[in-house]
C-alpha cells in the first residue's frame, strides 16, 4: 500500500486523514494486512463454519403485503411515476483509475 492508495482509500470512506499522520496510517494499514496474511495459511479444512456465532433465530414476523399500505406510500410520496418512486440521484460517478 501506498500514500495514494491510502488517500483514495480514505476519500471512498469519506474520512479525513490527519496532518502528518499519513506514515503511521501506511504502517498501520500494512500490518493489518499482514494478520490477513497469516489467517490465509491456518488450516480450516475441517472447520465448520459458523453463521453469525449465536444460535439465536430470527423472531420476527413474516412480512405481508398490503396492497392498501402499498398504495397509500406511493400517492403520498412527491414524485412517483407507473407506481414506482422517484428519487433524487445520490451518488455522484468517481474516478476509479487507482
Amino acid at each position: 500500500m501506498d500514500k495514494e492508495k491510502l488517500e483514495h482509500l480514505a476519500k471512498l470512506a469519506r474520512i479525513e486523514l490527519p496532518e502528518g499522520k499519513e506514515d503511521k496510517l501506511l504502517r498501520d494499514a500494512e500490518n493489518i494486512l499482514g494478520y490477513f496474511d497469516e489467517l490465509k495459511d491456518l488450516n480450516t479444512d475441517d472447520i465448520e463454519p459458523m453463521i453469525g456465532g449465536t444460535d439465536t433465530v430470527n423472531a420476527a414476523r413474516e412480512d405481508e403485503r398490503s396492497e392498501e399500505l402499498l398504495r397509500g406510500g406511493i400517492e403520498a410520496f412527491p414524485i412517483s411515476r407507473d407506481g414506482y418512486l422517484e428519487v433524487p440521484a445520490v451518488i455522484k460517478e468517481m474516478n476509479t483509475d487507482l
